[in-house]
Protein backbone atom coordinates (compact mmCIF):
# COMPACT_ATOMS: atom_id res chain seq x y z
CA UNK A 1 0.00 0.00 0.00
CA UNK A 2 2.77 2.16 1.18
CA UNK A 3 4.33 1.77 -2.47
CA UNK A 4 1.41 2.20 -4.25
CA UNK A 5 0.55 6.05 -2.64
CA UNK A 6 4.63 6.90 -3.48
CA UNK A 7 3.76 5.75 -7.07
CA UNK A 8 0.09 7.78 -7.03
CA UNK A 9 2.05 11.24 -5.56
CA UNK A 10 5.09 10.16 -8.53
CA UNK A 11 2.52 10.41 -11.19
CA UNK A 12 0.84 13.10 -9.73
CA UNK A 13 4.02 15.54 -9.22
CA UNK A 14 4.05 14.83 -12.86
CA UNK A 15 1.19 15.63 -14.49
CA UNK A 16 1.18 18.77 -12.16
CA UNK A 17 4.41 19.67 -13.86
CA UNK A 18 3.25 19.31 -17.19
CA UNK A 19 0.29 21.09 -17.12
CA UNK A 20 2.11 24.07 -15.43
CA UNK A 21 4.39 24.10 -18.28
CA UNK A 22 2.09 24.23 -20.97
CA UNK A 23 -0.29 27.17 -18.80
CA UNK A 24 3.05 29.44 -18.09
CA UNK A 25 3.94 29.51 -21.83
CA UNK A 26 1.77 28.22 -24.27
CA UNK A 27 4.24 29.83 -27.27
CA UNK A 28 7.72 28.84 -25.78
CA UNK A 29 10.53 30.50 -28.14
CA UNK A 30 12.50 27.96 -29.14
CA UNK A 31 16.86 27.41 -28.55
CA UNK A 32 18.62 29.43 -31.43
CA UNK A 33 15.68 31.61 -31.97
CA UNK A 34 14.94 35.84 -31.56
CA UNK A 35 11.77 37.22 -31.39
CA UNK A 36 10.36 40.56 -32.47
CA UNK A 37 7.20 41.04 -30.70
CA UNK A 38 5.02 44.82 -29.63
CA UNK A 39 1.68 45.47 -28.91
CA UNK A 40 1.50 49.10 -31.76
CA UNK A 41 -0.90 51.51 -30.73
CA UNK A 42 -2.01 55.09 -32.62
CA UNK A 43 -1.79 58.41 -30.65
CA UNK A 44 -5.12 58.08 -28.82
CA UNK A 45 -4.06 54.81 -27.23
CA UNK A 46 -5.93 52.59 -29.48
CA UNK A 47 -4.43 49.28 -31.42
CA UNK A 48 -3.97 49.40 -34.81
CA UNK A 49 -4.68 46.17 -36.77
CA UNK A 50 -2.99 46.17 -40.57
CA UNK A 51 0.04 47.48 -39.68
CA UNK A 52 2.68 45.80 -41.77
CA UNK A 53 6.14 44.61 -39.60
CA UNK A 54 9.14 43.86 -41.82
CA UNK A 55 12.51 42.59 -40.69
CA UNK A 56 15.41 41.60 -43.47
CA UNK A 57 17.99 38.50 -42.51
CA UNK A 58 20.48 36.74 -44.26
CA UNK A 59 18.79 38.10 -47.41
CA UNK A 60 14.92 36.72 -46.86
CA UNK A 61 12.25 38.99 -46.08
CA UNK A 62 10.49 38.40 -42.82
CA UNK A 63 6.76 39.89 -42.02
CA UNK A 64 3.97 40.17 -40.11
CA UNK A 65 0.72 42.37 -39.54
CA UNK A 66 -0.96 43.62 -36.67
CA UNK A 67 -3.93 42.10 -35.45
CA UNK A 68 -6.66 43.52 -34.12
CA UNK A 69 -4.83 43.92 -30.88
CA UNK A 70 -2.41 45.71 -32.56
CA UNK A 71 -0.25 42.66 -31.61
CA UNK A 72 2.70 41.58 -33.93
CA UNK A 73 5.47 38.67 -33.70
CA UNK A 74 7.79 37.45 -35.52
CA UNK A 75 10.34 34.73 -35.11
CA UNK A 76 14.02 34.17 -36.75
CA UNK A 77 16.95 32.02 -36.20
CA UNK A 78 19.70 33.91 -34.48
CA UNK A 79 22.35 32.84 -36.93
CA UNK A 80 20.84 34.82 -39.47
CA UNK A 81 21.71 38.30 -38.30
CA UNK A 82 24.94 40.30 -38.58
CA UNK A 83 26.93 39.68 -35.56
CA UNK A 84 27.90 43.59 -35.14
CA UNK A 85 26.46 46.71 -36.04
CA UNK A 86 23.17 47.53 -36.24
CA UNK A 87 19.84 45.48 -37.61
CA UNK A 88 16.69 47.56 -38.84
CA UNK A 89 12.99 47.09 -38.34
CA UNK A 90 10.17 49.01 -40.10
CA UNK A 91 6.58 49.11 -39.71
CA UNK A 92 4.32 50.57 -41.79
CA UNK A 93 0.78 51.97 -42.27
CA UNK A 94 -1.34 53.89 -44.57
CA UNK A 95 -1.64 57.62 -43.41
CA UNK A 96 1.36 56.53 -40.65
CA UNK A 97 4.96 58.11 -40.67
CA UNK A 98 6.96 54.61 -40.96
CA UNK A 99 8.34 53.79 -37.60
CA UNK A 100 11.72 52.42 -37.43
CA UNK A 101 13.47 50.36 -35.07
CA UNK A 102 17.35 49.22 -34.36
CA UNK A 103 18.82 46.80 -32.51
CA UNK A 104 22.55 46.54 -31.36
CA UNK A 105 24.18 43.13 -32.31
CA UNK A 106 25.14 40.55 -31.54
CA UNK A 107 21.77 39.32 -30.65
CA UNK A 108 20.71 37.30 -27.89
CA UNK A 109 19.87 33.72 -28.29
CA UNK A 110 15.68 32.97 -26.86
CA UNK A 111 15.46 36.78 -26.14
CA UNK A 112 12.14 39.15 -27.56
CA UNK A 113 12.91 42.40 -29.10
CA UNK A 114 10.40 44.88 -28.18
CA UNK A 115 10.33 48.81 -29.09
CA UNK A 116 11.19 51.13 -27.13
CA UNK A 117 7.93 53.70 -28.25
CA UNK A 118 4.85 51.30 -29.20
CA UNK A 119 3.06 54.82 -30.56
CA UNK A 120 2.90 54.79 -34.92
CA UNK A 121 2.06 58.48 -35.67
CA UNK A 122 -0.18 59.85 -38.32
CA UNK A 123 1.75 61.85 -40.70
CA UNK A 124 -0.55 64.18 -42.55
CA UNK A 125 2.13 65.91 -44.26
CA UNK A 126 3.80 62.70 -45.99
CA UNK A 127 3.76 62.47 -49.68
CA UNK A 128 2.35 59.65 -51.51
CA UNK A 129 5.15 57.66 -52.86
CA UNK A 130 3.47 56.42 -56.28
CA UNK A 131 5.93 53.48 -57.09
CA UNK A 132 5.38 51.59 -54.02
CA UNK A 133 3.63 53.94 -51.11
CA UNK A 134 3.15 50.83 -48.35
CA UNK A 135 6.63 49.48 -49.08
CA UNK A 136 8.97 52.82 -49.57
CA UNK A 137 10.22 52.48 -46.16
CA UNK A 138 11.35 49.09 -46.42
CA UNK A 139 15.25 48.35 -46.47
CA UNK A 140 17.34 48.86 -49.80
CA UNK A 141 20.66 47.39 -49.73
CA UNK A 142 22.79 50.06 -52.49
CA UNK A 143 26.19 48.54 -54.22
CA UNK A 144 27.21 45.13 -56.31
CA UNK A 145 27.83 42.99 -52.97
CA UNK A 146 31.50 43.68 -53.07
CA UNK A 147 32.45 44.98 -49.38
CA UNK A 148 34.77 43.94 -46.47
CA UNK A 149 33.54 41.85 -43.13
CA UNK A 150 34.28 45.20 -41.16
CA UNK A 151 31.27 46.66 -38.13
CA UNK A 152 30.16 48.80 -40.78
CA UNK A 153 29.48 46.45 -43.63
CA UNK A 154 27.32 43.94 -41.98
CA UNK A 155 24.37 43.60 -44.30
CA UNK A 156 20.89 42.09 -43.56
CA UNK A 157 20.00 42.01 -47.29
CA UNK A 158 21.58 41.68 -50.75
CA UNK A 159 21.93 44.57 -53.23
CA UNK A 160 19.04 45.46 -55.13
CA UNK A 161 20.73 47.49 -57.16
CA UNK A 162 24.10 49.25 -58.12
CA UNK A 163 23.49 52.07 -59.71
CA UNK A 164 20.72 53.91 -57.84
CA UNK A 165 16.80 53.70 -56.80
CA UNK A 166 14.12 55.92 -57.26
CA UNK A 167 10.76 56.78 -56.18
CA UNK A 168 8.40 58.64 -57.84
CA UNK A 169 6.46 61.49 -56.48
CA UNK A 170 3.46 63.96 -57.61
CA UNK A 171 5.17 67.33 -57.55
CA UNK A 172 1.72 69.28 -57.21
CA UNK A 173 1.48 67.12 -53.72
CA UNK A 174 4.31 68.52 -52.53
CA UNK A 175 4.08 72.32 -52.40
CA UNK A 176 6.64 74.69 -52.60
CA UNK A 177 9.59 72.78 -50.39
CA UNK A 178 9.70 69.19 -49.02
CA UNK A 179 11.86 67.07 -46.98
CA UNK A 180 13.23 63.63 -47.71
CA UNK A 181 13.80 61.17 -44.28
CA UNK A 182 15.58 57.96 -43.66
CA UNK A 183 17.79 56.45 -41.62
CA UNK A 184 20.91 55.31 -43.27
CA UNK A 185 24.22 52.54 -42.52
CA UNK A 186 27.55 52.14 -44.65
CA UNK A 187 27.62 55.55 -45.80
CA UNK A 188 31.09 56.40 -46.61
CA UNK A 189 33.06 59.90 -47.75
CA UNK A 190 34.97 58.69 -51.31
CA UNK A 191 37.20 61.13 -51.71
CA UNK A 192 36.65 60.19 -55.86
CA UNK A 193 32.91 60.20 -55.60
CA UNK A 194 30.18 60.65 -53.32
CA UNK A 195 26.77 59.15 -52.21
CA UNK A 196 23.72 61.49 -53.45
CA UNK A 197 20.47 62.00 -53.34
CA UNK A 198 19.43 64.21 -56.68
CA UNK A 199 15.56 65.26 -57.18
CA UNK A 200 15.27 67.39 -60.76
CA UNK A 201 19.19 69.57 -61.35
CA UNK A 202 19.14 69.61 -57.12
CA UNK A 203 21.59 67.22 -56.28
CA UNK A 204 22.99 66.68 -52.28
CA UNK A 205 25.88 64.53 -51.12
CA UNK A 206 24.80 62.09 -48.29
CA UNK A 207 26.10 62.96 -44.89
CA UNK A 208 28.33 59.91 -43.87
CA UNK A 209 27.46 57.27 -41.07
CA UNK A 210 29.13 55.86 -38.01
CA UNK A 211 31.96 53.79 -38.64
CA UNK A 212 30.56 51.19 -36.24
CA UNK A 213 27.78 49.92 -38.31
CA UNK A 214 25.05 52.40 -36.46
CA UNK A 215 22.19 53.80 -38.61
CA UNK A 216 22.15 57.58 -38.76
CA UNK A 217 19.62 59.70 -39.34
CA UNK A 218 19.33 61.49 -42.97
CA UNK A 219 17.59 64.69 -43.60
CA UNK A 220 17.19 66.60 -47.11
CA UNK A 221 15.34 69.72 -48.30
CA UNK A 222 14.83 70.26 -52.07
CA UNK A 223 12.77 73.20 -53.92
CA UNK A 224 10.10 71.45 -55.84
CA UNK A 225 10.46 71.56 -59.86
CA UNK A 226 8.40 69.60 -62.27
CA UNK A 227 10.67 66.87 -61.69
CA UNK A 228 9.20 63.55 -60.21
CA UNK A 229 11.83 61.15 -59.15
CA UNK A 230 14.00 61.43 -56.27
CA UNK A 231 16.79 59.32 -56.57
CA UNK A 232 19.35 57.66 -54.15
CA UNK A 233 22.63 57.18 -55.82
CA UNK A 234 25.92 54.79 -54.27
CA UNK A 235 29.51 56.49 -55.13
CA UNK A 236 31.23 54.09 -57.88
CA UNK A 237 34.82 54.34 -57.76
CA UNK A 238 35.50 51.65 -59.90
CA UNK A 239 33.56 49.84 -56.97
CA UNK A 240 30.58 50.73 -56.02
CA UNK A 241 29.97 51.96 -51.93
CA UNK A 242 27.21 49.40 -50.56
CA UNK A 243 25.29 50.83 -47.84
CA UNK A 244 21.49 49.88 -46.53
CA UNK A 245 18.63 52.62 -45.95
CA UNK A 246 15.43 52.21 -44.47
CA UNK A 247 12.29 54.50 -42.97
CA UNK A 248 12.29 56.25 -46.13
CA UNK A 249 9.49 59.03 -46.04
CA UNK A 250 9.01 62.46 -47.91
CA UNK A 251 7.13 65.42 -45.93
CA UNK A 252 5.86 68.72 -47.51
CA UNK A 253 7.60 71.63 -45.50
Amino acid sequence: MKNLLKFTLFIFIILLNSCSDGFENTNPLLEGKVRFEESLMNESGDPVQGLRVAIWADDILYEDFTDESGLYSIDIDLEKFPTSGDIALVIQGNGYRPKPATYRAPLNNRTVYSISDNTIYSCPNCISIINGNDVAGDLFHLGDDSFTGSSNSQFQKAADNATGLHFRISPTQAGNQFEVIFLGKGIQHRVCDQNRIIYGNQSIELSTSPDDGSYALQRYNFSTSNASLISLIPSDCGDVDDWEFFGLHIQKK
